[in-house]
């Protein structure tokens, strides 16, 4: 209670000079209040979680608004910022939302492989983000679509989850996905789960908005967190209304109230998150005006998303300018869907990663996008390994002979997506310069390499790779991957001879579902399909047939 009185006679006055004893206090509180947030978490995750066996929503936003309202009165007196105290309700809520979102799953210990040169000869995986904006075009303008080679990590599937639940009709076998002509998509009256990526998030919003009527989002738990209210001008310029459904919060669940329609001109202010312009530019080939006129001050229009948004205009006939910063749009009337297989960069780039550390050849079948600005960039990482890398119109590949690199630098340009590869690369070399890392990456990369003991330095934006330790004295590393994209460099890493146990392996889902079974099946790797026949054949040659006539079996 001292603490509270000081707090009373205000800090301003009193200076508020905490004393040692009354910051022993602060611990004790702190402690205290830890095993009550505790468990405050484990109950409403146990609460969450029957909720999820039931198969009902997982969200409770009623109960939500009566613990608000508690939270609100508590504190009226006090002076507490209520953004800020919203802030901190929805985090305390969200670590009960990630706990029972949360599957138990088994370690992985990713097995170093010895002296053995690697043979990749596969179909490769089709663009990520190509089939989420092809998904998305076919269900907004109820187009056939084919994809082959199909990547279905998570965003994927949730993205094709909620199209169907709105009378769209994707169907997908193992890499194979298919829509044929059907109902077209409707959002009036309905409510809709986004699952937990950012970017569908922005596609299905800005796909309602396109219809006339009302509807209502909601999703997991770090999309209610989010502040939706950068969205609120350029909605209002598409003649519709976005309404937070939790009073204090700007996230999801959210209703959305639309008519639409759309100004032929529309300014989207700089303070509109990028996944969320090129969810609204996409979602411009809904609306039948003849021109489309769009300023976006201060936007960076050169970057791997807005690439792909434009090869899909021009395959789709849709006529573009741009200038500055600012975007015409003449939409077209017939739309092809017949798209080519389009290689992803990033994990195609992966493939070749693995060919570099353990030496041997990938032959991978599929268009490599040198014209996207990631694509270059992916390629751009090799080159001062080894010029071995040949970029055909229906292929990439590469033969190299592993040796042990003495020095390597590296420029990623600051791209998150491009680090985890270049620091697997940079640990495989003696010694390593790579410049340009993100401020956003730092502390991941701190983690990962504080937990393999590499010897390292991180000046700004420049990593300095020492000498690793000899292989005698690599010991096994449980770790945990901070995303996707590491657990497939932790497993690059794990080929140079580190002992590495990836503690959730699960998370490559959110990824390339399918790279654990490419990874186990090293030296060798094909498509999964391909291989699986390949081993019945295998398996038949090695089978005896016996014939039996009467009492005696003829082999």
């Amino acid at each position: 209670m001292e603490l509270w009185w000081l707090y009373q006679k205000s800090p301003a006055k009193i200076g508020f000079s905490m004393k040692k004893e009354s910051l022993q206090k602060v611990i004790k509180l702190d402690k205290e209040l830890l095993d009550l947030l505790i468990k405050r978490t484990l109950l409403y995750s146990a609460y969450l979680r029957d909720k999820r066996k039931k198969n009902t929503p997982i969200s409770d936003s009623e109960f939500e608004g009566r613990l608000w309202k508690i939270w609100s009165k508590k504190t009226k007196d006090v002076g507490i910022n209520p953004k800020t105290l919203r802030t901190l309700y929805n985090h305390f809520n969200n670590l009960s939302y990630e706990l029972a979102e949360k599957e138990e799953e088994k370690s992985f210990k990713l097995r170093p492989l010895k002296n053995k040169p690697v043979n990749i000869n596969l179909a490769g995986p089709f663009d990520v983000y190509l089939t989420r904006f092809l998904i998305y075009i076919s269900a907004l303008k109820n187009l056939p679509l084919e994809i082959k080679h199909l990547v279905l990590n998570d965003a994927i599937y949730q993205l094709i989850k909620a199209f169907n639940a709105l009378d769209s009709s994707f169907t997908w076998d193992r890499d194979l996905l298919l829509k044929k002509e059907g109902r077209p998509i409707n959002f009036n009256k309905k409510a809709i789960f986004t699952g937990e990526d950012e970017l569908n998030l922005y596609l299905l919003i800005f796909a309602a908005i396109s219809q006339p009527g009302i509807c209502k989002f909601t999703g997991d738990s770090n999309l209610k967190s989010m502040d939706l209210r950068p969205l609120f001008s350029l909605v209002s310029q598409m003649g519709a209304r976005i309404a937070p459904l939790i009073p204090g919060s700007y996230g999801l669940p959210i209703r959305i109230e639309a008519t639409g329609t759309i100004n032929d001109t529309l300014v989207i202010s700089e303070e509109v998150p990028d996944p969320a312009f090129w969810a609204f530019l996409i979602s411009t080939i809904a609306y039948n005006l003849n021109k489309i006129s769009i300023s976006t001050p201060n936007r960076d229009l050169s970057n791997p998303f807005i690439d792909r948004i434009f090869f899909l205009f021009n395959k789709l006939g849709i006529k573009y300018e741009i200038e500055n910063d600012h975007i015409t749009l003449i939409p077209g009337l017939n739309y092809s869907m017949e798209i080519p297989h389009i290689l992803d960069p990033e994990l195609t780039a992966y493939l070749l990663g693995i060919v570099i550390i353990c030496g041997g050849e990938a032959d991978i079948t599929g268009t490599y996008p040198v014209d996207f600005n990631d694509g270059a960039q992916f390629l751009k990482i090799f080159k001062p390994i080894t010029p071995n890398i040949i970029v055909e119109k229906n292929r990439i590949s590469i033969k190299y002979e592993k040796k042990k690199l003495d020095f390597l630098e590296l420029d990623i340009q600051g791209s998150s997506r491009l680090l985890p590869l270049a620091v697997s690369l940079g640990i495989f070399a003696n010694k390593a310069k790579i410049r340009g890392i993100p401020l956003s990456e730092q502390d991941n990369l701190n983690y990962v390499l504080t937990s393999l003991n590499i010897n390292y330095e991180l000046n700004k934006d420049t990593l300095l790779i020492y000498k690793t330790r000899e292989k005698k004295d690599k010991k096994q590393v449980k770790i945990f991957s901070p995303t996707p994209n590491w657990s497939i460099a932790l497993s690059l890493i794990s080929l140079i001879g580190y002992e590495i146990v990836l503690e959730n392996p699960g998370e490559i889902t959110k990824l390339w579902p399918t790279y654990w079974t490419y990874f186990k099946s090293i030296p060798k790797i094909t498509n999964i399909t391909q291989k699986k026949e390949e081993d019945q054949v295998e398996l038949k040659k090695t089978r005896r047939r016996f014939l039996i006539s009467g009492d005696k079996k003829v082999r």
